[in-house]
């Protein structure tokens, strides 16, 4: 599993990280401890979701339904890091 450093870092290659279009990383609350998650809005972006999926594992990626104007976004388990 990667960390949320390693996470952010790919997500910054990947795309320009605006007050638009930022990145969040959260506590997941299921798993206690040094679990986390790495959010960003998905914006059609297969090229970023394959390299995640590639670094982290397809079972830690996944795309969200949209739940803001901006529209869907990716969720990336990780460890704190």
């Amino acid at each position: 599993m990667l960390t949320t450093t390693q996470v952010r870092a790919i997500i910054r290659k990947h795309k320009t990280v605006t007050i638009w279009d930022p990145i969040w990383t959260n506590k997941t609350s299921k798993n206690p401890g040094n679990v986390r998650s790495v959010k960003c809005y998905f914006l059609d972006d297969m090229a970023l979701v394959s390299a995640l999926r590639n670094a982290a594992g397809a079972e830690n990626v996944r795309i969200t339904d949209s739940e803001h104007s901006m529209g869907p976004g990716i969720t990336v388990k990780c460890i704190l890091g």
